[in-house]
């Protein structure tokens, strides 16, 4: 078995050697992760960005097919109001 090298060291140097070695390490995956994060959160608001105008889009479409299906629906509760009008008249 070999020595220890933090065999001669308190308990306070462990802890301070321990933490140095985290930062370290920290420190190399923050530089490793960072430039996959950025491109990440870039497709991400690019996506979000290409959703929001086709979700525009579509409600633009919907719009037209919406108001032709109302006026349809107006236009046949006036026929039907008329209609019970005319069927109340005596012959």
């Amino acid at each position: 078995m070999t020595d220890e090298p933090t065999k001669d060291l308190t308990d306070g140097e462990k802890l301070n050697a321990i933490l140095q070695r985290l930062a370290e390490i920290e420190e190399r995956s923050a530089k490793a992760t960072r430039p996959l994060l950025d491109r990440i959160l870039k497709e991400m608001v690019e996506t979000r960005e290409m959703m929001v105008a086709r979700l525009d889009r579509i409600e633009a479409q919907l719009k037209v097919p919406t108001q032709d299906v109302m006026q349809v629906r107006t236009d046949q509760q006036r026929l039907e109001d008329r209609m019970d009008a005319l069927e109340r008249r005596p012959n």
